[in-house]
C-alpha cells in the first residue's frame, strides 16, 4: 500500500513540484489521491471499478470550484464511492479535510479494495 500511495503522490500536480507533506490537503487533492490509489490497486488485483460499494451519480453543486487537473478524479471518485459530499450537495474541494474525513475517505478505499469488511 506504502508503494501505491508513493506513487499516488508522486503524480500529484503541486505548483512548487515538492511534495510539502506537513501541509493540510484539500479535498479534492485526497480525492486525486484515493483515485489514483485505487486505480494501483486495479492494476495489481484485477478488482473491477464497481466490484463493491454503491455507486453514486450526478455532480456536486460547487463542480465549478474544483480545479480542472483535480475533477475527473473527484468525478470517478465520488462515483465508485471514495468521496461523498456534505448534506447540502457541496463537495467543498479547497477546504481543507479534517481527521474524520480523511478516516472516512481511506476506509472507503480498503472497503472497495476489500482489505477490510464494510
Amino acid at each position: 500500500m506504502f508503494e501505491s500511495t508513493s506513487l499516488a503522490i508522486h503524480r500529484l500536480p503541486l505548483p512548487s513540484g515538492s511534495f510539502r507533506g506537513n501541509n493540510e490537503i484539500t479535498r479534492e487533492e485526497a480525492a486525486v489521491l484515493l483515485g489514483r490509489t485505487w486505480a494501483y490497486i486495479q492494476s495489481r488485483t484485477g478488482a473491477a471499478p464497481g466490484n463493491t460499494g454503491t455507486t453514486r451519480s450526478g455532480s456536486f453543486t460547487d463542480q465549478e470550484g474544483i480545479s480542472g487537473y483535480a475533477l475527473e478524479a473527484v468525478e470517478y471518485a465520488r462515483f465508485i464511492g471514495l468521496i461523498n459530499g456534505y448534506e447540502d450537495g457541496s463537495f467543498r474541494p479547497q477546504g481543507y479535510a479534517n481527521r474524520a474525513e480523511t478516516v472516512s475517505m481511506i476506509l472507503n478505499l480498503l472497503q472497495k479494495a476489500m482489505f477490510i469488511n464494510p
